[in-house]
């Protein structure tokens, strides 16, 4: 194999590891929220959000000093910074540090939605992914909704925290986890 071909091949096992493999559409501007319908709960999580897009921290920040894939690690710490803490499920902690232990905590909680089901992501709502999804094993927050589209702002995304839009038949959307009733 030349040293080209061999480049390649581990350029893409570090995104696929990282779960950051192919991206969906990509934007670097953050969407205006829309304030009538939104709740102050949804308001608070969107503007920590944008507040950490604007202005990123270190990844280990977000995840308790741990260096590890962050994704999962920038939802919690944005929800627990709004004041709408998740609880995981295994360490009674606020930081959930995976995709499939949001899932477990969302679906407990009686706040998750599958994938491909008919329901619609809601402002501040947690998306989880898998395979065969452009991200892989990954997580982000929705910011913007708009029909069947969805523009969400995500940790440990290619170029750090960033916001991109996606459709609700995209592959791979493990499902959406819900901001709990006001």
């Amino acid at each position: 194999m030349s040293r080209r071909s061999l480049l390649a091949v581990g350029l893409a096992a570090t995104a696929l590891l990282a779960g950051c493999s192919d991206t969906p559409t990509a934007s670097q501007t953050f969407p205006a929220l829309p304030t009538a319908s939104t709740s102050a709960t949804q308001l608070r999580v969107v503007t920590v959000a944008r507040e950490q897009f604007e202005h990123p921290q270190s990844a280990t920040t977000y995840s308790q000093g741990v260096d590890e894939a962050w994704c999962a690690d920038f939802v919690s710490w944005v929800m627990k910074t709004a004041g709408t803490p998740l609880r995981n499920p295994n360490s009674g902690g606020w930081r959930i540090p995976g995709v499939y232990t949001l899932q477990d905590y969302f679906t407990k909680a009686g706040r998750f939605h599958r994938g491909g089901s008919a329901y619609r992501p809601a402002i501040g709502d947690v998306v989880m992914y898998d395979a065969p999804n452009r991200w892989g094993n990954h997580t982000n927050l929705v910011v913007s909704t708009s029909g069947d589209s969805f523009t969400t702002v995500g940790g440990n995304q290619p170029g750090g925290i960033t916001v991109t839009t996606q459709n609700v038949t995209d592959a791979g959307i493990l499902g959406y986890g819900s901001l709990p009733r006001s």
